[in-house]
């Protein structure tokens, strides 16, 4: 047990090293060290506090440091809530990794809660009539637009868009298809480009350029984001990931995709990941089942 010697520091550095294997996995530990050591400065920390210093306490300090004003590493605000959630989920997967490594005995940040976003439990997503007025708003951020809306029809993540080069947009079979390696889980996805995607893709360059150049979500951008969003007359809390969320409940809603098809088009490695996920939005499906009951 070597938890005397080795400093949290140098456990979120392993953690870079090793967890690494994309960049938007990078960048989360990355942006954590970033935090953690601006935090042990600020509140009086050691730099060098050892992973058996790391309790309970700890955890509730750096989560509430995250939560103040100025928290924010670009500029003075506070860190939006969605960015919070992703630094102590990261911590704690920095504190399993120094557990499985036999370097603690327990991860007492299993015990911190994930700050919550209001109604967290219901998902915000955007209807077809709300996605046809974001279709008709302009905003000056126009890459923006086409990246968001490009997620309201294809179901990507952030940083599959933010990656994707136009070598990975190509015809199969005379049909338009993106066909990219997911940045979560490496796996790959081969979806047909719906018409009204196509209509909203930038001019095509080089095969190696980047489909929505020049723009990369972060909390400025999120912050643009739904400031064009209430300019279009749409009231709700949006970010980057709404996108994907509006993508498979109206998939379920609207077009009476089936739950199992909806999770091969959004790549998940199982279905009961997007039951976890989706299931109480396929309501059609609940309703034509319980109709079947006591007749």
């Amino acid at each position: 047990m070597n938890s005397k010697k080795i400093s949290l520091v140098e456990q979120i550095e392993w953690t870079i090293k090793h967890r690494g294997n994309s960049a938007s996995t990078s960048s989360k530990y990355v942006s954590l060290l970033k935090h953690i050591i601006r935090f042990l400065e600020l509140e009086g920390y050691s730099i060098d506090i050892k992973l058996n210093k790391i309790d309970f306490h700890f955890g509730m300090d750096f989560k509430h440091y995250l939560s103040r004003g100025g928290s924010s590493l670009r500029q003075n605000k506070t860190l939006e809530i969605s960015s919070q959630q992703v630094l102590i989920q990261s911590l704690k997967t920095t504190l399993n990794d120094a557990h499985d490594r036999d370097l603690i005995i327990k991860n007492h940040i299993k015990k911190v809660l994930i700050p919550k976003t209001e109604n967290e439990d219901d998902k915000t997503w955007l209807n077809l009539e709300e996605i046809r007025l974001l279709e008709k708003k302009d905003t000056k951020y126009e890459m923006m637009k086409r990246m968001f809306l490009f997620q309201c029809y294809t179901g990507l993540r952030k940083g599959d868009c933010e990656k994707m080069k136009w070598k990975e947009i190509k015809k199969i079979h005379g049909v338009l298809n993106f066909d990219i390696q997911l940045q979560k889980g490496r796996k790959k996805l081969c979806n047909i480009i719906v018409p009204a995607a196509i209509d909203i893709l930038p001019e095509r360059r080089n095969d190696d350029d980047l489909v929505f150049w020049g723009f990369k979500y972060n909390d400025n951008t999120n912050m643009k984001l739904r400031d064009w969003i209430k300019d279009a007359g749409v009231n709700k809390y949006v970010t980057s990931h709404v996108g994907r969320h509006t993508y498979a409940v109206n998939a379920l809603n609207e077009f009476d995709v089936s739950i199992g098809v909806l999770s091969k088009l959004l790549g998940h490695s199982s279905v009961k990941i997007t039951e976890k996920h989706y299931a109480q939005y396929d309501s059609k499906t609940l309703n034509t089942e319980a109709l079947k009951m006591f007749v």
